[in-house]
């Protein structure tokens, strides 16, 4: 009998260990599962959903205001996503200072505005200067800039002339704003939506190249950050939301929620 108490307790301990790490093996994943039961009076948990199986889909949201990075405008990693196959952004050459360059036409990314271009838009560069470019002239640039590198893109518009050095963003006469974001830089989410003045209070979203958004709370927004990475890609990482674990690649824009 002592040898059968025994060897319970020695087992006892193993069973309950299998069956609690069994249970933490279950619980993983985006959103937990109800539990229902089934027939028989036996308990079952449904399968996990997926916040990508439902979000509202991208067609179906409500267009406004937006902050559209420019980078990322240019370098689509995803297939598919906004453009048509073979319609990602390509750089033309044109000849800037004497010698032929690869830049990108800054209508890629002006295409994403909401409101567009009109009258006059102002400039802000990385060392504190402003200078104001009117939009027709504006809307002839084009950036050269390489990914990879921490240094701030230069605007050249051939047929004019106009040259912006040390490109850090844009504001336009509708309260939307183009953004560059170089390799190696953080942005925090009330940094970014400052530069505009919209509203800390309000939930805002971003949305990457593939058409995938999340949604952010105020806080969550706020404190998480919008990077530059060594790859080129632009990331945010939030992780006060559960979304996704907080993270998303390839933004190309961000937007307050409006009603839908």
């Amino acid at each position: 009998m002592k040898r059968h108490l025994l060897l319970i307790f020695l087992i006892l301990p193993v069973v309950l260990f299998t069956a609690c790490d069994g249970a933490r093996e279950r619980s993983r994943g985006n959103e937990p599962g109800e539990r229902t039961v089934a027939e028989g009076g036996v308990e079952e948990e449904a399968p996990r959903v997926r916040y990508r199986d439902t979000m509202v889909p991208y067609p179906d949201l409500v267009p406004g205001d937006r902050i559209v990075i420019l980078q990322t405008a240019f370098n689509h990693t995803f297939e598919g996503g906004f453009f048509a196959d073979g319609e990602k952004p390509v750089a033309a050459t044109i000849e800037f200072r004497g010698r032929p360059v690869d830049a990108y036409a800054l209508s890629y990314v002006i295409a994403f505005l909401y409101r567009g271009l009109e009258g006059t838009v102002r400039v802000h560069h990385v060392d504190g200067r402003r200078s104001e470019c009117a939009a027709e002239d504006f809307r002839g640039l084009y950036a050269l800039l390489n990914f990879r590198s921490d240094d701030p893109p230069t605007l050249y518009n051939p047929e004019t002339g106009t040259t912006i050095t040390g490109f850090a963003y844009a504001l336009t006469s509708g309260g939307e704003a183009i953004y560059s974001i170089v390799s190696g830089t953080e942005h925090t989410g009330r940094q970014l939506i400052s530069i505009v003045g919209w509203d800390p209070d309000r939930m805002h979203r971003l949305v990457a190249t593939n058409k995938f958004h999340i949604p952010m709370e105020p806080q969550a927004f706020a404190y998480g950050e919008v990077r530059g990475t060594i790859s080129g890609a632009i990331r945010g990482s939030f992780p006060q939301t559960a979304i996704t674990g907080g993270m998303i690649s390839d933004v190309i824009y961000i937007t307050p929620i409006r009603e839908e």
